[in-house]
């Protein structure tokens, strides 16, 4: 059976461990969405564990989005070859429009002011 995206989410997630985990979440909260988009708030992302944050990206977000913000994240806290994977597994929209990787080690992506 093909893994789907969310499947994909999941198993990237997971391999954070516990403080980046804390981070991404964190880094998720404050992560400026596109227009249209609303942050998840803290209260829905401090206790949740990976099935409840992809849940909550999915649902905020859709799935193409969801990858996008998790790419980002993703690279923000260092983790930039689950990044690549998640985007070369999921093959998202993000990626064919671009026709390149958004995790370039020569474009970093930065996510402006989180403090």
């Amino acid at each position: 059976m093909e893994k789907t995206v969310k499947d994909h989410l999941v198993y990237k997630i997971r391999e954070l461990g516990q403080d980046e985990l804390k981070e991404f979440k964190s880094k998720l909260n404050t992560f400026p969405v596109k227009e249209g988009y609303n942050r998840i708030p803290w209260g829905e992302l401090e206790k949740a564990d990976v099935l409840d944050v992809v849940r909550k990206l999915i649902g905020y977000y859709k799935e193409d989005y969801a990858v996008e913000v998790t790419v980002k994240l993703l690279t923000d806290i260092n983790k930039r070859d689950l990044a690549e994977r998640l985007l070369k597994e999921t093959g998202t929209a993000l990626q064919r429009e671009s026709g390149s990787s958004i995790v370039s080690p020569k474009q970093p992506i930065h996510l402006g002011n989180t403090s």
